[in-house]
């Protein structure tokens, strides 16, 4: 093991503290371990792993990078928003009792 290694997130990426390996969902084999190498050509961008080697988007299966950073650059935005207006604040006003 190297010394710049996060064993926890190497848990988790690789899923190795799953019992079963290869389950059997609706008639087809899911590999539940290590998902990271798995060939994820045949999925959409919305169903493929975040950290997979490749996605589909528009017809093309190589955008993992473009597409994660897509995916940063949304959520960075919605939170932003949220935190400046406030939202949350409001949202827990709304449905709480005073």
């Amino acid at each position: 093991m190297s010394f710049h290694q996060n064993e926890s997130l190497e848990r988790l990426v690789k899923n190795s503290n799953e019992l079963y390996k290869v389950v059997i969902w609706y008639g087809e084999m899911i590999q539940k371990s290590n998902p990271i190498y798995r060939n994820t050509e045949s999925l959409s961008f919305i169903k493929a792993p975040f950290y997979a080697s490749s996605k589909k988007l528009f017809r093309n299966s190589n955008v993992f990078v473009l597409g994660n950073i897509i995916v940063i650059r949304f959520f960075t935005l919605f939170f932003y928003l949220l935190l400046y207006f406030d939202l949350g604040k409001r949202l827990m006003s709304k449905f709480t009792r005073e």
